[in-house]
């Protein structure tokens, strides 16, 4: 026996037994990899050949979740036409990117941006395709009840480790900006390992090739367009209610009603929300909190309390993807977020003109760039103002 294997064949004996074992597991895998290389063409054929013998899989193998609301704009440069987005509404002063010409000024349209990507579902597909590698995440407990989660996959055929880890909050943040304690056992079982599974597949797609992944993606878009018919996207329309999201809602989300035809586009964006929600890659409340620029769940500002600004009159017609009109007369039927007729009705019963405006500043500040939203928070404190006043004449 040489004195090499021997000196070898010592250190491994001092190892635990199950360090010994997982040792053993990793040099198996990596001489298997170093021996059968990874083919990436052989393993795209796998994918696509995997979407057409299973179709319904093309639906989970993406997520996709709106991110808030911008300003799509046009460069009117005729040898540049440039597209670009701008988180606020472009003036005169606004310069393209690419050839440096202003912007000539005209309102800009507003509308959804998505973030999409692979899904939990489709990392483990591709994961399982690869072979030799290894994932695996843990979670340790912090002194101040959080849960501080930590992934790592190894990858023996490309040779790198992707390593990723987040914190796990036990509270949420409530509309009236009050910290809520979790449930021990929905944190513990709901919660944290939601966020590992969401873990587990960012280091897995944070290890696959550009290329691979970009191949993937148009192949479940292209089946997913051959699949998408009438019938299919009534059904799907159908689903979204046991989420809580109904018909009117996924209209203000594609941007147009139903009557007046979804484009493909539409129905493949939608089908991937579905997915996502479906898969919980998201939440029905994320889902909604990004509808009119937060309007479904606008969260209460903190800090110090903001100027009184001059708005808009108040809007007497219904604007598009608004669901109620705003008219003092019936300000208690308008779209405000939960909870604020209450504070209204509160401050009528108080006497207090002044809780009233503060309110309505509240509501102004929350609203952020949704007119609509600013100028119902105003109509409803002229209408809570006028029952008021109302209420002293008969006294």
């Amino acid at each position: 026996m040489s004195t090499e294997l021997s000196h070898h064949l010592q250190q491994a004996a001092q190892l635990p037994p199950d360090l010994m074992l997982l040792k053993m597991e990793n040099e198996t895998m990596m001489s298997a990899a170093a021996v059968r290389p990874r083919d990436y063409k052989k393993v795209m054929e796998q994918l696509r050949n995997l979407i057409e013998a299973y179709p319904e899989f093309a639906d989970d193998a993406i997520y996709c979740k709106p991110v808030g609301k911008v300003y799509e704009v046009h460069c009117h440069n005729a040898e540049c036409k440039h597209k670009f987005e701008s988180s606020k509404q472009p003036t005169s002063e606004t310069e393209c990117p690419r050839c440096g010409t202003k912007y000539n000024g005209t309102p800009a349209k507003r509308v959804q941006k998505y973030a999409e990507g692979l899904s939990i579902r489709a990392a483990e597909s591709i994961r399982s395709l690869f072979g030799y590698n290894r994932l695996a995440v843990t979670e340790t407990a912090l002194p101040d009840g959080r849960v501080k989660i930590t992934g790592v996959f190894v990858d023996f055929a490309a040779a790198t480790i992707t390593i990723d880890e987040r914190t796990v909050s036990p509270y949420y943040t409530a509309y009236d900006g009050t910290k809520t304690l979790i449930n021990e056992d929905r944190f513990l079982n709901v919660t944290v390992k939601a966020e590992k599974s969401k873990l587990r597949r960012d280091v897995i797609v944070g290890s696959i090739p550009s290329e691979l992944k970009a191949g993937y993606m148009d192949a479940c878009n292209k089946k997913l367009e051959e699949l998408l018919t009438d019938e299919k996207v009534g059904e799907i329309v159908k689903a979204f209610e046991r989420f809580g999201v109904d018909e009117k809602s996924l209209e203000q989300l594609i941007g147009r009603p139903r009557s007046m035809g979804w484009t493909t586009e539409d129905r493949v964006r939608l089908t991937k929300i579905y997915s996502s929600l479906k898969n919980e890659e998201i939440t029905a409340a994320e889902l909604l909190n990004d509808l009119e620029g937060g309007q479904q769940a606008a969260p209460k500002p903190k800090g110090k309390r903001v100027r009184e600004v001059e708005l808009p009159e108040p809007v007497q017609s219904k604007p598009s993807g608004a669901t109620s009109y705003v008219t003092s007369a019936n300000w208690r039927e308008m779209d405000l977020p939960p909870g604020t007729v209450e504070l209204f009705e509160r401050a009528i019963a108080a006497n207090s003109p002044e809780r009233i405006t503060e309110i309505m500043r509240d509501g102004i500040q929350s609203a952020g760039e949704n007119e609509y939203l600013a100028a119902a928070f105003q109509t409803a404190a002229d209408g809570a103002k006028a029952e008021l006043k109302s209420q002293k004449s008969l006294v």
